[in-house]
């Protein structure tokens, strides 16, 4: 009897205890700072932003961008540009295609130290689903911040005092764009400090004004005076983005000048037995009897299209971009090729 009833309650616990364990555990409520991380932070000393992701990296990197956001916003092409070209200038170097990527790394990495965010508090709510909370003392950062602009604003003002001791136009002009490019970076260093430390005890004033600095650089451009002249025939000047180029930059066309800026424009057709292939070479050329060649290049764009098919209003379109686009990059690569230059 004694036998039967422990089978019994053998088989039972046997059945019994997967049922329990299918059961659903309760699961720890949230800690309050998930739903308000502000909270973590004490008289408003810290800037706080959580995230949540399906790993703690995700999480943390989420995060962090949250945080930058809140004193960054959002930059727009043109600045992010020019505060890659500053990178390079505070690293002695020049932006081009071949080290992009060095400096953009280097640019991450003094971001990083300049803001010195950390994180703080985890909380996983399952295995998916991991909050994470960034902090950023405001007090320490400011006074990074601060340090970076008077770096940015020490490498503005050698570019200044050598501008106004030259006579060379050209020259004169690189130094200034390359100050005005250090200055766009150093301005927009300034507001995120002023949202920062929105007390402005660690507020700067400037050894210049960034007004007068542009107001220069736009009468230094209408100095600058150059021979611009077309090598090749009518399909040259039919697309002519080489002269609106100049043009926006404030630059003068006129002949005789000692500063020569040659350009090309050719056409190659292939014709297949299905396709009809249009290649496009393009070579610029500014000399200077001072400086020798400042800037030479060739490029090529290349079609297909249809068998009979000539390139239309979007191919020259796409042609005139890559035009202006290399050259302003190359304008700006022999800008800040001058202000290294010793």
């Amino acid at each position: 009897m004694k036998r039967t009833v422990l089978l019994c309650l053998v088989c039972l616990s046997c059945l019994l205890l997967p049922a329990l364990a299918r059961r659903p555990q309760r699961a720890l409520p949230a800690p309050d700072w998930v739903a308000n991380p502000s909270q973590l932070s004490q008289d408003n000393q810290y800037i706080v932003q959580g995230a949540v992701a399906s790993s703690r990296e995700q999480a943390e990197e989420t995060a962090r961008n949250n945080l930058i956001a809140v004193f960054r916003g959002s930059l727009s092409p043109d600045l992010d540009y020019r505060i890659n070209r500053s990178q390079a200038l505070m690293n002695s170097m020049v932006l081009k295609p071949e080290n992009r990527e060095r400096i953009i790394t280097l640019r991450l990495r003094n971001e990083e130290s300049l803001h010195g965010i950390y994180f703080t508090h985890y909380w996983t709510e399952s295995p998916r689903r991991i909050h994470a909370v960034a902090q950023m003392n405001r007090s320490d950062a400011s006074l990074r911040f601060q340090e970076q602009i008077n770096q940015i604003q020490t490498r503005v003002m050698a570019l200044l005092y050598k501008a106004v001791h030259t006579e060379d136009a050209w020259q004169r002009y690189c130094l200034f764009n390359s100050a005005s490019c250090l200055d766009a970076h150093l301005q927009q260093v300034c507001q995120e400090l002023a949202v920062i430390d929105p007390t402005g005890r660690n507020a700067l004033r400037l050894d210049y004004d960034s007004e007068v600095l542009e107001t220069q650089l736009r009468e230094y451009s209408r100095q600058v005076r150059m021979n611009i002249v077309c090598e090749s025939d009518s399909l040259s000047e039919g697309i002519a983005p080489p002269l609106q180029v100049m043009a926006s930059l404030g630059f003068s066309n006129t002949s005789g000048s000692d500063l020569v800026f040659l350009y090309n424009i050719t056409r190659e057709q292939i014709e297949t037995r299905r396709k009809s292939e249009y290649i496009y070479n393009y070579s610029f050329n500014l000399k200077s009897p001072v400086h020798s060649n400042l800037i030479q290049f060739l490029g090529s764009m290349r079609f297909v299209l249809p068998k009979g098919s000539t390139p239309g209003e979007t191919e020259i379109l796409q042609l005139r971009r890559d035009i202006e686009d290399n050259l302003l990059r190359l304008i700006m690569e022999n800008c800040d090729t001058i202000s290294l230059t010793p």
